[in-house]
Formats: C-alpha cells, structure tokens, sequence
C-alpha cells in the first residue's frame, strides 16, 4: 500500500517489529503455470474476510508501489491480508474476483478494548494498520475531535481483536463496570487527561459545549471519567481517563448515546458492449490485465457468469467488462486465454 507510513518504533512501549519465519500460512496461491505471475505477499501476518465497506480504498494496485490498474465500487467480500507494511485484497464483485495491492485499508474493532490507555474504540470506529508481525498488527487511530492527543495513538494489536465487519459489543465492557454518577465538565477549558491515576497526561480535552460524563471512580484530587461518543458521533470512540476533581459539577441526569448510518457508496459503472461474442463457463476462468507493458494474472471469472470476448493477440482474448462495479485504468486490457474458454457456452445477445 505505497507502503504504510509509520516510525513503527513509536508504537507504545513494543519494540520495532521482527520478521520471524511463519504468519499465516498461504492457504491458496493464486498463481497458475502458464500464467502471468500474481504480486502477492510472500507470507501473511494478518487475514481478514468480510464486506469492504465505502471508507475502504478502491483502488488496485499491481505491487506495492505499482501502478492503478482497477477501481472497484460496491464490493461484494474481501479477503485482506496484511503483510509487514503491505496490504494486500481479493475482492468479490458482481461473478469476477480481483485482487491488488491497496493503500491504508480500514479495520473495526471485533471487541472493547482500550488503546493507548485512553481510547475506547466503538463498533463502528475506523483503525488503520500501519505495520504487521505474525499475528500482531500495529493500529492507528484518529480521536475525537474534542481530544487532543500528545503522542500519536498507536499500539499493537492482536489480528483476533481486529476485522471487517463491525464488531457486536459495547465500549464500556472494556472497563468492566464503567457506570458511574453524571457530571459535567465545562466548554471551551483544556483539561489535561492521565491514563493512569496520578500518572502524566496523555491527552488534553476541550469540548465546545459543556460536557456530561460519567465518573467512575475518584482518588483524592481526581476522578476517573468516561465520556461517551456524544461528542463525535462520526468517531465513535469512547474516552476513559483521570482529570482534576475540581473541574467536575454534578449533573442533574446522565445519558449518552451514539448514532452512525452508513451512507450510499460510489455509483455503479457500466460500459457500452464492444463484445463479439458473449460466453459463459462452468469453471473458473483465469483473468489477466495488462497495463503499460507489465502483465500480470489480477483475477478470475466464476463460473456461470457471462462475459464479452473481442480479438486479441496470440493465445490471448480481450474481454469486455459490462455491467461491472469495476472500472479499469486508461490503457488497461483485461483478457483471458482462448485456451480456457474452449469448452465454454456462446450466449446469443
């Protein structure tokens, strides 16, 4: 993913990340003899299956730092595998399967925890890898926008705590029983934030309204507050931490609640049929793209789909994406060899 930009040194108190023999095996190589090779990861260190959502990224890449070959809208699944500082997805999308490099693609969290000591990420809150070991993942997040960090939130991970999908949980089973009495904090006032009582601060927050959170726990001059996502419902991220007792009121009542829809994604593409004949298999059809000279075997055809066959040179066919979420960058010819659809079904038009 034009590599994942991060001093991954910086993550919390871990060390910079090994590279051990293992990660996840390779369950599948994609390659296939007589075929353009895949640019795909030597090992995977995390694997994630699951829906590709809108905030994912879309384009596809051959290689890490390679060219744009496709951008692909309204995925149907993902399989993302992270290696080291790549990433690396095959998507699913209306009977083709492509796959690429990508950059800074997006996790959720499976289950509350708390990152940094003081963020708790909801279920639908965006983490971005910015480096893997085998099984680890090193995570980024951006807080609220009432939260001011002093070092950027980063840690390690486990691939287990992480996925496509959004999680089923709530952000306070992280703390156990985080229910306490209301109070509020005042608007437009710096407050310094500790992760651990009596601790140096990690955060400062200023919030433009006055602000209701919930205390619980208080130790001498200060209190442990929870402020929940009210604040930046687009976040979704909880914040626990000790403040000043002196800057809490108590409130009359206590209650928050956030809200997230997801909205429409990009709109589906679609071409004008340049096909002179139109086919469909009952096996997989392996896809080659080729772009500026470099060839590479980028996907497959499933079984059952049809699909438009032009001319091409040799052994090989152009092909002609109809009707397909996907749109190919200028220059890109997808083909298949005439070899593998020998035994395939022309479908009159």
């Amino acid at each position: 993913m034009r590599r994942l930009l991060v001093l991954l040194a910086c993550c919390c108190s871990s060390s910079p990340p090994t590279r051990p023999p293992g990660g996840l095996p390779l369950q599948a190589r994609r390659g296939l003899p007589g075929y353009p090779g895949v640019v795909e990861p030597s090992n995977i260190d995390c694997r994630f299956v699951g829906p590709w959502g809108p905030e994912q990224p879309t384009q596809l890449r051959f290689g890490d730092e390679g060219p744009v070959y496709a951008t692909a809208f309204q995925t149907e699944k993902a399989q993302l595998e992270i290696s080291g500082t790549s990433a690396f997805v095959e998507i699913e999308v209306e009977g083709y399967r492509f796959w690429g490099h990508v950059d800074r693609p997006v996790l959720h969290p499976a289950r509350a925890f708390v990152l940094g000591g003081y963020l708790v990420p909801g279920f639908h809150a965006t983490l971005r890898p910015v480096g893997a070991r085998p099984h680890e993942l090193a995570v980024e997040i951006t807080p609220p926008r009432f939260v001011k960090p002093l070092s950027p939130p980063r840690e390690w991970r486990p691939c287990t705590d992480l996925g496509l999908a959004y999680g089923e949980f709530h952000a306070s089973s992280a703390l156990g029983d985080a229910s306490g009495d209301g109070y509020k904090l005042p608007a437009s006032t710096p407050i310094a934030l500790a992760a651990a009582h009596g601790g140096p601060p990690v955060a400062e927050l200023t919030f433009g309204e006055e602000a209701v959170v919930s205390v619980i726990e208080q130790r001498g001059e200060h209190a442990r507050i929870f402020v929940g996502d009210s604040y930046d419902h687009e976040a979704g991220i909880w914040v626990v931490g000790w403040v000043a007792r002196s800057l809490l009121v108590a409130a009359g009542g206590f209650g928050q609640s956030g809200n997230w829809s997801m909205g429409s994604g990009p709109p589906v593409s679609s071409g004008l049929s340049r096909a002179r004949r139109h086919v469909r298999c009952t096996h997989e059809v392996p896809l080659i793209v080729e772009l500026a000279g470099e060839r590479h075997l980028a996907g497959a055809i499933r079984p059952g789909t049809t699909f438009g066959v032009t001319d091409g040179p040799g052994d090989t066919l152009d092909i002609v994406l109809d009707r397909v979420s996907i749109q190919l960058a200028p220059g890109a010819r997808p083909m298949v060899k005439q070899s593998a659809i020998a035994a395939c079904t022309d479908i009159p038009r």
